[in-house]
């Protein structure tokens, strides 16, 4: 099961009830509510469960594989492959953060955005990357 203080909204995970994959509006205590059209809809914590981070989604989600070293590299991060199947985060206040799910993935994501801000750095990216 997964904890409620783990999920964000924005997060994908699956709905094992229905045996979709949802995005989540918000939680509140142990009801989650997600989007469906034309409203959203709600169901309970126990039905929520992760969806695996696998090398085919990792590379649906434009990350580029560096076979050499086994690290996965996309939107200014990078993951490393180890052999117990899971994926880790690099070094982010000098631990390093295990990845078994697209919502830990996700939340990985915003931490490490979050403190590149904090700590005033700027993206430096080259204009030839920006030309449409």
């Amino acid at each position: 099961m997964i904890s409620p203080r783990e999920l964000k909204a924005g997060n994908h995970v699956f709905l094992t009830s229905k045996r979709l994959s949802i995005t989540i509006v918000k939680v509140e205590r142990d009801t989650v509510v997600y989007e469906t059209f034309p409203q959203n809809s709600t169901c309970s914590i126990d039905e929520i469960s992760g969806i695996p981070l696998t090398p085919s989604l990792l590379r649906k989600l434009s990350f580029d594989l560096d076979k050499d070293n086994a690290t996965w590299s996309g939107m200014g991060i990078t993951v490393q492959a180890k052999p117990d199947g899971c994926f880790y985060g690099a070094r982010i206040n000098r631990n390093r953060t295990k990845i078994t799910y697209v919502h830990e993935l996700q939340n990985y994501f915003g931490e490490f955005f979050e403190l590149f801000k904090r700590e005033k750095r700027a993206l430096k990216v080259p204009s030839s990357m920006c030309a449409v």
